[in-house]
């Protein structure tokens, strides 16, 4: 079959089709020797090296576009075009992954954990698959995987969480898209399965009475109503952090995981670490004088052995807008 070499560019890949009459077709780059892109009827693309082992014909697939763009596919083409040069054979390698862990979607997910596990969104997407995933799919086989499967487990979510089976369904798609890379399938059964639900924009801000209602309740740890019923109200702790985002405006995450480290209660100043705010840049928060009083009256927990050490807030990094919506901080107390 005739595979056209053309000079790659960014828009070229984008815009690329297969022929009408043709089921697919590959593309070789001419920039970089053996790298290919392979366009099917449908518009998937999926990134190839091709290169010979000992003089066997070899294909290692790199990834699917647009996940793995131009530049990314030929920096790895290079990469393993050197390792290659070294005597090494990448396509072998995965078919020794395969035969090590299996072919079940549990095996899947302990090579993908194994991949990932380092990554800010990792807690999530842990949460997500042991929660999701794995009970309905973990003992099957990824090849026996089907659309309508996919779209059965996301479409049961959506009947009660509608927004978390859009999550649901991107965390689906990407471990199959690992598994493209890794060469367990051909082709990524989620794509182009569409989101469930329709998400709208949050723009839901509290009123003046509610937040001074809000900022009172934070002061409390237990509270009754006229009645004498007992109230939900939070811990010490908790109130503390909803407080410091109150006059921080930073997000909770970032002030569960605030460091006596990071803090200058002397000049009134919080740097947050790159590796803690979420844009991965490391920036300063002027701190009030309430909110210096606020920590200096909580002790040092550099000891604590919680699951962020040296954090002054030694709770765990806990949903906490679930939290605060337990307060029913409207009901008067006595």
């Amino acid at each position: 079959m005739f595979m056209p070499v053309l000079p790659l560019t960014a828009r070229t890949v984008s815009t690329l089709r297969a022929p009408s009459d043709q089921s697919r077709i590959e593309y070789f780059d001419a920039d970089v020797a053996g790298l290919t892109l392979r366009v099917t009827s449908d518009g998937v693309k999926t990134w190839s090296l091709m290169y010979r082992h000992h003089g066997r014909k070899r294909r290692l697939t790199l990834g699917r576009f647009p996940d793995l763009g131009l530049a990314d596919a030929r920096r790895r083409a290079t990469e393993e075009r050197g390792r290659i040069v070294g005597g090494i054979d990448p396509a072998a390698e995965k078919q020794d992954e395969r035969a090590k862990f299996g072919d079940t979607v549990g095996a899947l997910f302990e090579l993908y954990k194994h991949k990932t596990e380092m990554k800010r969104s990792w807690p999530e997407q842990r949460r997500i698959f042991e929660n999701e995933v794995l009970p309905a799919w973990g003992h099957r086989r990824v090849q026996d995987l089907t659309r309508p499967d996919i779209r059965a487990l996301v479409d049961r979510k959506a009947a009660t969480a509608p927004v978390m089976a859009n999550r649901l369904l991107a965390r689906i798609s990407r471990l199959f898209s690992f598994a493209v890379e890794r060469d367990w399938i051909e082709a990524n059964p989620a794509l182009r399965i569409g989101n469930p639900s329709e998400e709208r924009t949050r723009d839901r801000v509290l009123t003046r009475d509610e937040l001074r209602e809000l900022w009172a309740a934070l002061q409390q740890t237990e509270a009754r109503d006229a009645d004498g019923k007992q109230l939900p109200r939070l811990s010490a702790t908790l109130n503390d952090a909803f407080i410091m985002m109150l006059l921080t405006a930073q997000r909770g995450g970032e002030v569960c995981r605030m460091r006596w480290a990071d803090l200058d209660l002397r000049t009134g100043w919080w740097t947050i670490p790159g590796e803690i705010s979420k844009n991965q840049d490391a920036h300063r928060v002027p701190l009030t004088a309430l909110a210096v009083t606020l920590r200096r009256r909580q002790p040092s927990r550099a000891a604590c052995h919680s699951c962020f050490a040296d954090t002054i807030f030694a709770a765990r990094r806990l949903p906490l807008w679930a939290k605060l919506a337990s307060i029913d901080f409207t009901s008067r107390t006595c």
